[in-house]
Order: structure tokens, then C-alpha cells, then sequence
């Protein structure tokens, strides 16, 4: 039985059990289906139940959804992605379904097309495409203990058949919808020839080289292995061996292959690169956030074009890439920019001035490479191009997240030009995930001409035999006055007389899903913890993005933890002596800044995988990041001058790991991959040698947002115990957890040794 079956299956068989009263049997069946469900109903959530959801999309959470509502070129059908783990296996378990449109209205059904785990880190079924035939996918799949490959499925026959057959991991592809043409990014081989001299003789590191790299027997990288670009290859089937494309060509420093899409006809393809420096006409953009950068050093992509047959790429719009969405024209010989900077290399002042203001719609004729603006509108992505009205349709949104069912803006082409035509909604059904904060994830038909909802699909059942903790907007200000929002997550049984302890997960809020153990899957585990008589707020991080790569961003940011501890203590809901804080990724800078800079108490802590821009950051890092061609230099703009000579004041002041003496708060620090623990050893290393509370826990293999159910376990599972353990002195009777206890309690004596050093100072 299949993840996507569960649902369904089950809600079926209670409905059976329920009706065949006829017997005794059947009698008693039920009464005990009944009871055990009661028994259920009053089960608190997990973390292993959060691993368990099945979500819809092939990329892991916290990722950009794709393999939603694939639907047919003719409409007829719509191919989704399914997904959940399986904790006893530690797997992910992936379907393909397929539905018709014709039945979506009337008692929906829906057809398995292939279930596929997957044990590594990448999905088992993912990029899927339809071609032209309207009865045939394209799509990148991994079977158990193979690389992932090209595959196509008929979906009448049900004829299975594997087009790759590459040496590397392949990780990215497009088809050209006749499927004649295929182009697609892979791994590319080391070469490993001169380890045997080197082993034997020596060799000097290369100035850009990462030292983990190094000590993780990575000697070629010239760059860092994480910044190793993929190989891109084109594939003509009618004409033999793939072609590896020339990339990234005279004018650019790198290009991101993952980013092809082959236009009809397949002779040409877009794809994003970058150039080693920013022309001097885009600093001609208004653009605030585009100036910044600029002003940083960094260089953004632009769309280039790929010829197919020669494997070359030249420019194709003069113009930075950043929230740009696309559509090629029904015959290939043009594409659609929307929320696009538009080149400033015209005549027309008018038009370059409108240009220089905003972001905007435009036609690029591939045989001319004329850029006609349609519109100078900004905030739309461009999700169709229909052919036999030469009309493209928009819907708010940027970076291709715009929702499919929202209200159309449209623009249809005429011999005079583009014009707006009256807008609506999509001319055909949709699907999309119905979701909520406390609403778990389920798949609806919309049509919204005809007015139209209806559930066709929802996998999630069983989380209403779960106690859940309810999730409500909480809205606050700074001392400066910034508005903030967040997610607050009150425990099942909350008294609103009571006082709690609180836990502030630092990354990432969304009002509109139900994302129960935060946005990210990587640390965070907000339902399960609530279910403890903890109080959760998962923070919106908007407000410090506005200072980030500036001396201010991690003052903006304890400001907004700090005022939003304030106001909770104002509503009378928390003890503001049981604060706990998680940072991941980038706020674990912000965490580890609250610990050496606020005034607020923090009773426990714990940072996983990110920043936290000190020096020993910097020396083992920098480097390496301009060898991958980076040339934002991140630490000094937050930090001042480089901490040398006279820089190293301003670094003393600010940095968190010369300031590890005023930490009071017991830290976990979780490094994922082995080269991480380089990441976070100056925080862990520095309060180790004051004998102050503190662990480094190693997820080896793990990627930045966790997806393999054991490891997601780990993580959060972890930070549940270690928040119950600092906040309400609280420890799981689970005897497979007695030496992770005994290892915290001798954490303890050494927390309660520097209160009583603390107290003896303060007295004398």
C-alpha cells in the first residue's frame, strides 16, 4: 500500500465497517474501531507523525514546489507527485498519480502510476513533463540502489522506459516536447589520476582551495567541491551520443544548468548565467535591493541563450535576472519575460526612464533579439502562452510562485502590438493544495468560471485523531517600531492563566501553510514540542532581511526576538525566565548575537548548520568563497574591516565568538556534512574551554534541509528533548535515550557551577 493510497483506503474501510450492522461480528468491529479511535483522539502529535504527513511535490520542505497539477497539453489529464516518509524504513516514499478532468466534479479517483523510495537524499520521482502525444511523461527517477535517470511512462499502456543510461548522477533535465531532444545537467567525474603522487610526495594548497576539502581527501577541487558546476549535455536520440555543451562561453563566469528550457522545436534553449562583472548600465536600475547588491559586488544572472546544435551560448537580454518568470511562444521564435528588468541599452528616453523605474512584461524575438515591452507592470508571473489566441496570462506572484487559480491578467498579441484583453480566471480546471495553519495539506479541483471547489484527494486523515496544537498570526512591534508576525503554537490543553515556557523557532513563517513542524524541516519541531506544554512562535524573518549584509542585521534581528518576548510576557502567557531559542541556517548568527549581546534572558539555545560570522568563519571560509566566485564579501560588510590590525575592534564588538564569555544560556549546535563541523566549531570550542554547557551533535551525510526520515528525527527529535530537559526539567523514560540524559545532567552540574562562580563575583 502506497502513501498516496493510505488516506483514502482507510477513511473506505471505516466507512464499510461502519454499514455491515447485519452481524454480530460486524457489530463488534465496529464498536472497537470506535474505541481505538477514541484512543487515538487522544494521542498527542510526533515527530515521527510530522515525517509521516504526505505532502504533494517532489522537492523536500522548506524547497520551492514543483510536479503539482502537471497537466496535458490538451487538458485531458493532470499528473501529481506524492509524498511521505516511512520512519520504520527510513525512506521516502514517493507516487506519481494521475487524474482526469473529465472526473475531478464527480467522485474523483485517482490513479497510481508508480510508487518509488528512496533512501538518499533525492527524490525518487521528480521533474516530470508531458509531451506533445498528450499521453506520454517525461520524468527523473531513482530506483532503489540506481542512479537517478531519463525515463518515459505512457499512461494508457503503462510501458515504463529508461532513455539515460549516464555514468553520473544526473540532476536536472528538460525534453523538447517531442521528445526528440533532450538536455541535461550531471555530476561531474573527478579526476583523481595524481592522488598516487600526490599521497607520495606532497602538494602546495592552492590559494582558493576549502580546507575541508582537504581534510576530506578532496584534493583536485581547484574551487570548492560545493560549487563544483554540473555538467550540461545535449542529446539529440535521432542523432547519437550526447554533445557536452560549452558552458559557460566567452562572455560569462558560470552558468547554472539546472536553469534549461528547451524552446519548441528544440533548436535553442534559455538558461541563466553570470557574468564576472555587472555591466555599468545596471547601475541604472531604481531598484533598491538590485543597488545594494550591485554596490556589494554582486553580479546576478541574466537569460542567455543555448544553441542545441553546437552546444555554444551567447547573451540574449542585456538585463539582471531576479523574481523573472518565463514563457516560450507556442512556435519557439519567442519568449515572454514578466517581472523582468528590461535592458537599458535603448534610444528612447521615455522608455528607458520607465525601464530604469520598474520591472516589466516584455516579447524577445529570438531571430532579432528586439525586446518589445508589453506592458511596464511589476508582480506577475506568466504561467501560459495559448496558441490559438496568441494570448499569455499572468497571475500575481514573482519567481514563479504565483498561485494557478488566482485572478488572470492577460495579453494578447495583434498585428498593432500587444493590448490587454479582459482578464477572469483559467480557462481550464486546476489543481492546487488547499492548506491552512492548523488545515494539513489536501488536494482540490478549482474551477473558478464555474465556480467550482471540490477535495479530490486528501492523504491526511488521520491527523484529526491527533491532539495538535492550534496555530495563530501573532503580531507585535520593536522598540524601534518594526511590525512583526509569526506562527504561536499553543499547547492542546493551553490555560490561558498560566504562564509557559517558550521556544522561538527564528526562520521562516507562512500564514498560509500548515507547516507543523516549521517552514524548514532542518531542527525545527514545533507541533511536537507544543504538545509538551510549551509555547512555540515560529517568527517571520522579513523584517531583518531588509538589513541583512549590513552592521545592523543582527541588531534588527534581536530586537524583533527581543520585542517579541516582551510582548507574550505583556499577554501574561510566558515565563520569560524559560526562553529558549533555535536558529538554522542564517539565524543561527542571529541566536548566537542574542546570546552575547542581549539583556533578555535566554535559558536554553540551539543553532544547526549556518552562520555565524566570526573569525574563525572567516578564515576558513573566505578564501574559498572567492575561489567559487563569489565576490560578496559577506563578513566585512556585516563586521567592518578585516579583523587584522586595527579591523579586529570593530569584529570584538560584534562578532559572537569573541563575546562567548557572556554566554549564560546551554547551547546545542548540530553540524550537517562533515566539512559543517568546521562551521560550528568556534562557538563549540570556545564555551567547551570556559566549561560552560554545550554540544556538537554531527548529522554526517545529511543535507541543509534534512529529508531522510531518521535524520529528520534526529534533528528535531533531539530539540525537543534537549528544550523539555533546559525549560521544565523534563526527561523521555525512553531507556534508549539514558545516555543522552546522563551526558545533559553532567551538562547541568557545569551550568549550575558557573551560577554559583557568577553569584560569588557579583558578591565581591
Amino acid at each position: 500500500m502506497t502513501g498516496a493510497d493510505t488516506g483514502p483506503k482507510v477513511a473506505t474501510s471505516a466507512i464499510l465497517r461502519a454499514v455491515a450492522v447485519s452481524s454480530l461480528c460486524g457489530i463488534i468491529s465496529t464498536v472497537q474501531a470506535s474505541a481505538q479511535a477514541s484512543l487515538a483522539a487522544h494521542r498527542p502529535v510526533t515527530v515521527a507523525d510530522v515525517i509521516g504527513l504526505t505532502t504533494f511535490g517532489s522537492q523536500p520542505h522548506g524547497s520551492v514546489p514543483r510536479d503539482i497539477d502537471v497537466s496535458s497539453p490538451d487538458g485531458r489529464f493532470h499528473a501529481v507527485i506524492v509524498k511521505r516518509g516511512d520512519v520504520a524504513q527510513n525512506t521516502n516514499v514517493f507516487s506519481l498519480l494521475l487524474f482526469k478532468t473529465e472526473g475531478l466534479f464527480n467522485r474523483p479517483t485517482p490513479d497510481t502510476l508508480l510508487t518509488l523510495p528512496s533512501s538518499s537524499n533525492r527524490p525518487a520521482i521528480s521533474n516530470v513533463e508531458w509531451l506533445a502525444d498528450n499521453r506520454t511523461l517525461a520524468l527523473l527517477c531513482e530506483r532503489p540502489g540506481e542512479l537517478p535517470q531519463v525515463y518515459t511512462l505512457d499512461v494508457l499502456t503503462r510501458q515504463f522506459r529508461q532513455l539515460t543510461r549516464h555514468t553520473t548522477e544526473i540532476t536536472s533535465y528538460d525534453i523538447e516536447p517531442l521528445g526528440d531532444v533532450i538536455v541535461y545537467t550531471a555530476k561531474a567525474q573527478p579526476d583523481t589520476s595524481g592522488y598516487a603522487a600526490m599521497r607520495e610526495h606532497g602538494f602546495v594548497l592552492r590559494p582558493t582551495q576549502f580546507v575541508g576539502d582537504v581534510l576530506q581527501g578532496a584534493w583536485y577541487a581547484t574551487i570548492p567541491s560545493w560549487s563544483v558546476p554540473n555538467q550540461l549535455l545535449v542529446w539529440n536520440i535521432r542523432a547519437g551520443a550526447p554533445l557536452v555543451a560549452r558552458l559557460p562561453g566567452p562572455s560569462y563566469r558560470s552558468c547554472d544548468p539546472t536553469s534549461v528550457s528547451i524552446a519548441p522545436g528544440g533548436r535553442v534553449a534559455l538558461i541563466k548565467c553570470q557574468r564576472a562583472r555587472a555591466p555599468a548600465l545596471w547601475t541604472g536600475y531604481k531598484d533598491a535591493t538590485l543597488a545594494k547588491l550591485l554596490q556589494a559586488g554582486e553580479v546576478p544572472p541574466e537569460f542567455a541563450l543555448l544553441n542545441l546544435d553546437r552546444g555554444t551560448i551567447e547573451p540574449l537580454v542585456d538585463a539582471p535576472v531576479r523574481g523573472a518568470t518565463f514563457r516560450w511562444s507556442p512556435t519557439g521564435d519567442a519568449v515572454i519575460l514578466a517581472n523582468a528588468f528590461l535592458p537599458l541599452d535603448i534610444a528612447d528616453l521615455v522608455e528607458r526612464a520607465a525601464r530604469q523605474a520598474g520591472r516589466g512584461i516584455a516579447e524577445v524575438d529570438l531571430r532579432t533579439r528586439r525586446v518589445a515591452t508589453v506592458a511596464h507592470q511589476d508582480g506577475l508571473d506568466v504561467v501560459a502562452w495559448n496558441a490559438s489566441t496568441n494570448t499569455v496570462d499572468l497571475v500575481p506572484g514573482r519567481y514563479g510562485l504565483g498561485s494557478l487559480d488566482a485572478p488572470r491578467v492577460r495579453y494578447r498579441k495583434t498585428a498593432h502590438g500587444w493590448r490587454q484583453v479582459r482578464g477572469g480566471f483559467a480557462e481550464e480546471s486546476l489543481l492546487t493544495v488547499e492548506q491552512g495553519l492548523n488545515l494539513p495539506p489536501r488536494l482540490v479541483a478549482v474551477d473558478r468560471n464555474a465556480k467550482r471547489h471540490v477535495v479530490v484527494f486528501d492523504p491526511n486523515l488521520d491527523f484529526a485523531q491527533l491532539r495538535m496544537a492550534r496555530v495563530e498570526v501573532l503580531r507585535w512591534r520593536t522598540r524601534s517600531g518594526g511590525a512583526l508576525s509569526g506562527g504561536l503554537y499553543y499547547p492542546p490543553d493551553f490555560d490561558r492563566g498560566r504562564r509557559y515556557p517558550l521556544v522561538i523557532q527564528t526562520h521562516g513563517f507562512d500564514s498560509t501553510a500548515f507547516a507543523p513542524d516549521g517552514i524548514f524541516p532542518t531542527a525545527n519541531a514545533a507541533q511536537a514540542m507544543a504538545t509538551h506544554d510549551i509555547l512555540v512562535l515560529q517568527m517571520d524573518d522579513i523584517g531583518w532581511f531588509y538589513n541583512m549584509l549590513t552592521p545592523r542585521e543582527a541588531e534588527a534581528a534581536m530586537e524583533e526576538i527581543e520585542g517579541a518576548i516582551d510582548h507574550l510576557d505583556s499577554l501574561g502567557v510566558i515565563d520569560r525566565s524559560r526562553v529558549g531559542l533555535i536558529g538554522f541556517s542564517r539565524t543561527c548568527f542571529h541566536v548566537l548575537y542574542m546570546l552575547t549581546h542581549s539583556q533578555h534572558p535566554v535559558a536554553a539555545s540551539a543553532v544547526t548548520d549556518g552562520k555565524d560570522f566570526g573569525y574563525l568563519q572567516y578564515l576558513l571560509f573566505e578564501n574559498a568563497q572567492l575561489g567559487a566566485g563569489n565576490t560578496l564579501h559577506e563578513y566585512t560588510e556585516i563586521n567592518g574591516p578585516s579583523p587584522f590590525g586595527e579591523g579586529l575592534a570593530t569584529w570584538r564588538a560584534r562578532a559572537p565568538g569573541f563575546n562567548l564569555d557572556r554566554v549564560r544560556a546551554p547551547l546545542r549546535l548540530e553540524a550537517i556534512g562533515l566539512s559543517s563541523v568546521l562551521e560550528e566549531w568556534e562557538p563549540y570550542a570556545g564555551l567547551l574551554l570556559q566549561h560552560k554547557p554545550v554540544e556538537l551533535f554531527v548529522i554526517p551525510q545529511g543535507t541543509h534541509l534534512l529529508v531522510k526520515p531518521w535524520e529528520r528525527l534526529a534533528s528535531s527529535q533531539s530539540n525537543v528533548d534537549w528544550f523539555r530537559f533546559w525549560l521544565k526539567g523534563e526527561e523521555d523514560p525512553d531507556t534508549a535515550k539514558a545516555e543522552q540524559y546522563a551526558r545533559w545532567r553532567e551538562l547541568r552540574k557545569l551550568q549550575q557551577e558557573q551560577r554559583a562562580a557568577d553569584t560569588s563575583a557579583t558578591r565581591q
